[in-house]
């Protein structure tokens, strides 16, 4: 043993001490000449390794459990995650209703089940309104109110979301009108009961628009149509002021569509040339021969389909775009008064109609003249017509546009007298050239509804006569409306006992060819 100590060389050995069996190490550590004795005992030593064992053992087991409760916090954090992020995704924030995305998803389930049913639209009138005078916190309580009233009133398979505002839709398992007006009123009734609460006098109304599911629109699963349906239901709803619920009407749908590609379209087609010029003429009720004519309005489309003013009139009226028509037709009928004198044919006078908006532009009277100019025609030809509702209350103003016209040479006629807000005590104060007799009077007299409206025409017929202004009866369909016009009197007559209104060409075939 010396021997390797001297050599630095390590010594394994066993020996006895105690009765007890030992192993022993001696290992030299390199420094002066000390050793390590390491001594292990023998029996016993599976111990030491069951401790080992018992102490990795019980160290993985640590780890597994961390691990496991790692994943358990982490799964209850993602389902609260998850039930934060269904919450925002599904629900309304204050109401706690579905949102209006869920309700689509879960409308649009239940068609592909095809199954009948109908959506209702809650609005409240002017809502705004009534935040700006109770304040938000109410209005937010109102709304919570409304919810809970259509949640209790609700069958099994129903549901409901609020989407914008004041905004509730409600899918509804019911598709007969009657049970749907009956609910619907109890709803609309126990929301307004909310403001009993708050004592006041502050009448709540609220809007309903329903629409009720088709079978074309459950065979094509078309969730999306039915609400566009329903919007159009509260639209129509919300043109009154009282609470009320509308049904979808596909009629009034059609027109709203048809108004809707009108008024998408007609400044194209005015620069198209869409807009054709008609002419009706009008008749001496002596002579029984063309007097002058009226210009009236055609749409052509590109793909030949006619249209006639009473579909597109009032929309444009709406719009202001009347006025752009207005003084086209005008251009129409100098530009037509001008072809006929570059022919050789002694023009005719062609009455156009003016709208109000136009009149009463500031520089209304400089472009007629201006376009009278462009086309070197006689103003004296053309007859402007305004309505009887422009004169009311602007006598005076009316009047001084009046003998701006007069000046250039216009000649200006007062339209539809009789259908509106006539006044005999009009034709006094009004500078006109002519008076237009709507055929309202014709109608009431020949079909006996009105005996007094015979006594009132003439002694409007002589009262013109005395104010030297020419009268013309409109409305003339048949040789009794014209024996009778023409006995009591009237200059001229207009109708479709003489002719309907035909376009430029045929009338130039049927009444110009004599003129050259």
């Amino acid at each position: 043993m010396k021997e390797h100590l001297k050599d630095h060389q390590d010594i394994t050995f066993s020996f006895e001490y105690e009765n007890a069996q030992y192993h022993a190490l001696l290992k030299p550590i390199g420094l002066k000449d000390w050793n390590l004795l390491c001594v292990n005992m023998l029996e016993n030593s599976h111990l030491f390794a069951d401790r080992n064992m018992r102490m990795v053992g019980l160290i993985f087991l640590s780890i597994i459990l961390l691990v496991v409760g790692l994943l358990i916090y982490g799964y209850r954090i993602i389902l609260k995650n998850n039930r934060e992020l269904q919450k925002v995704a599904y629900f309304d924030h204050l109401t706690g209703a579905y949102n209006f995305s869920y309700f689509m998803t879960l409308g649009e389930r239940y068609f592909m089940d095809n199954k009948c049913c109908s959506v209702a639209v809650l609005n409240i009138h002017q809502f705004k309104f009534f935040n700006e005078i109770f304040g938000h916190d109410l209005g937010d309580q109102l709304l919570c109110h409304e919810k809970k009233v259509i949640e209790n009133n609700l069958h099994d398979g129903e549901f409901f979301c609020r989407d914008t505002a004041d905004q509730f839709y409600v899918f509804l398992c019911e598709t007969e009108e009657s049970v749907l007006l009956t609910r619907l009123n109890q709803m609309m009734e126990e929301i307004i009961e909310y403001m009993d609460l708050l004592h006041t006098n502050y009448h709540l109304k609220i809007h309903c628009g329903v629409a009720i599911s088709s079978e074309e629109l459950i065979v094509d699963n078309c969730f999306e149509d039915l609400m566009v349906r329903v919007m159009f239901a509260l639209a129509k709803s919300k043109e009154t002021l009282l609470s009320n619920i509308w049904f979808y009407d596909i009629e009034l749908h059609k027109q709203e569509i048809m108004d809707n590609h009108i008024e998408s379209h007609m400044e194209q087609a005015l620069k198209d040339g869409e807009f054709q010029l008609y002419l009706q003429p009008k008749v001496d009720m002596e002579t029984g021969q063309l007097q002058s004519s009226e210009a009236l309005v055609r749409w052509i489309t590109q793909d030949n389909q006619q249209l006639y003013p009473n579909q597109f009139i009032p929309i444009f009226e709406k719009s202001g775009f009347c006025m752009k028509l207005d003084m086209y037709m005008f251009e129409q009928a100098c530009l037509q008064i001008r072809k006929w004198m570059d022919q050789g044919i002694e023009p005719i006078g062609i009455s156009v109609n003016q709208s109000k908006l136009l009149f009463y532009e500031s520089d209304y009277v400089e472009r007629l003249n201006a376009i009278v100019q462009k086309y070197q025609v006689p103003a004296h030809l053309l007859t402007l017509e305004i309505l009887e509702d422009l004169v009311i209350n602007n006598v005076d103003a009316v009047n001084e546009k009046i003998e701006q016209l007069h000046q250039i040479g216009f000649k200006v006629s007062m339209d539809d007298f009789g259908s509106g807000y006539s006044s005999l005590n009009i034709l006094g104060k009004i500078d006109i050239d002519e008076l237009k007799i709507d055929r309202i009077f014709l109608q009431e007299i020949l079909d006996g509804k009105n005996k007094k409206a015979q006594i009132i025409l003439e002694e409007i017929i002589k009262l013109t006569k005395i104010l030297s202004i020419s009268t013309v009866v409109e409305g003339i369909e048949t040789k009794e409306y014209h024996d009778f016009v023409k006995s009591l009197g009237c200059h001229y007559g207009q109708g479709y006992y003489y002719d309907k209104p035909i376009s430029q060409q045929e009338f130039e075939i049927r009444y110009m060819k004599e003129r050259r």
